[in-house]
């Protein structure tokens, strides 16, 4: 993961929001960061994670 990407996930995993919007162009590494975040969330006993994408294999993706 790049710093950035890193950065996202320790915002969203320190964060008390309940929802987080992250956007970005094709390519950027959205799907990596999420898929992250989701991993810690439920690695931690956390809530359970609902992620919205425009592109069904973005989607297919955060479900593995």
């Amino acid at each position: 993961m790049s710093w950035s990407q890193r950065k996202v996930c320790e915002f969203v995993l320190n964060s008390q929001d309940k929802a987080i919007p992250i956007e970005g162009k094709a390519g950027v590494g959205k799907t990596i960061t999420l898929n992250a975040v989701r991993k810690g969330i439920e690695a931690n006993g956390g809530y359970g994670v609902k992620g919205f994408a425009r592109p069904p294999s973005a989607v297919s993706e955060m479900k593995s």
